[in-house]
């Protein structure tokens, strides 16, 4: 038993294509993987929907050009954190250094977007992200035991 324990904890890796239908295919990808490893509701939820998210902004905004492109995605859970990272080849952007947006105006008043890179930040745990050969890189975690 530990040994399958062992293999369903390794580390994962799916490659995407720039398209949106691939953010559902990879939220049935991560949900059966957090099911597997006893991933609580929650938990899973936040993370569907912080890769709901990242991965739009990624296919709606990171690509100058209609080619093809791709997305990779690593995830593992270790000292009860489920470990991310979203590697992909778009122009360069850091959601780190995005203002908050103000959360005391109204809708009408607030200027578009941030508001998903807002609850993203504040789902996940830890977020760092970093710039490496032409590739925008960001790595999150989230407690999920």
């Amino acid at each position: 038993m530990l040994k399958e324990y062992e293999i369903i904890m390794e580390k994962r890796k799916e490659i995407l294509k720039n398209e949106k239908s691939e953010i559902t295919r990879m939220s049935q990808v991560m949900e059966n993987y957090c099911e597997k490893n006893d991933v609580p509701m929650k938990p899973m939820f936040e993370i569907n929907l912080v890769l709901e998210e990242i991965l739009m902004n990624i296919i709606s905004y990171g690509f100058e050009d209609d080619k093809e492109h791709e997305i990779e995605i690593d995830w593992w859970i270790d000292d009860n954190f489920l470990n991310l990272i979203i590697t992909d080849d778009g122009k360069k952007f850091d959601p780190l250094i995005l203002p908050e947006p103000d959360l005391d105006k109204s809708v009408d008043e607030r200027k578009i977007g941030g508001l998903g890179i807002h609850l993203v930040k504040k789902m996940m745990c830890e977020i760092n992200y970093r710039r490496e050969n032409g590739k925008n890189i960001l790595k999150m975690k989230k407690k999920v035991k």
